[in-house]
């Protein structure tokens, strides 16, 4: 499978759990807000392990991990986590968001609550996209030089933030509709998805 093939059907795929999830399984906003947190979290964690274990294997040596990096994508993501439950607080001003964290993770999906499911399946999709990453960016390499150019790209995480910003403020003087939210939501899947790859 080439990168092409590859990059159009992770894209599919990220944006095909959440339409599944609203239009099959009634998922509200708020479960595909839940989720995308979630994920997000597996996400800025392993993007930062792949350029670690692509400069392990080429350079054969054990490679430390940048606390700095680390400290920096968790707090843009903390940012992010908190402007999420604020766009919540304001388009259903009387939920209780720690009741539903607790409701998104007891769902059950065929007498198994979604949360035993959940995470160690996100776990595991995220450390196989790494897997899958690291040896092709290693195939594909033509000089040890292009380990240099390997950095964690923190835009598509500003985007999303000025993204939540704007839908904050629209729906706190206009409360537009569940759908045209959701599109909102899948333009920041995308560009996350595009930037990812």
């Amino acid at each position: 499978m080439n990168k092409q093939t590859a990059t159009i059907l992770q894209f599919l795929g990220e944006l095909a759990i959440p339409l599944i999830g609203y239009f099959l399984w009634d998922w509200s906003l708020l479960f595909i807000l839940l989720f995308y947190l979630i994920e997000n979290l597996f996400y800025s964690f392993f993007r930062i392990e792949t350029i670690r274990e692509i400069n392990k294997l080429v350079l054969k040596k054990d490679q430390p991990r940048n606390a700095k990096i680390i400290i920096h994508s968790l707090l843009l993501w903390l940012f992010e986590f908190v402007l999420v439950h604020v766009f919540i607080l304001v388009i259903q001003p009387n939920q209780s968001i720690f009741n539903e964290w607790i409701h998104f993770f007891m769902y059950e999906d065929l007498g198994v609550p979604q949360g035993i499911v959940l995470l160690p399946l996100l776990y595991f999709a995220s450390r196989m996209r790494m897997k899958q990453d690291v040896l092709l960016f290693v195939r594909n390499m033509k000089s040890t030089d292009e380990l240099n150019q390997l950095t964690v790209n923190f835009n598509a995480t500003w985007i999303a933030i000025g993204i939540w910003g704007i839908l904050i403020g629209v729906n706190y003087f206009i409360q537009i509709q569940e759908l045209l939210n959701l599109s909102f939501v899948l333009v920041i899947l995308i560009v996350r998805s595009l930037k990812r790859n």
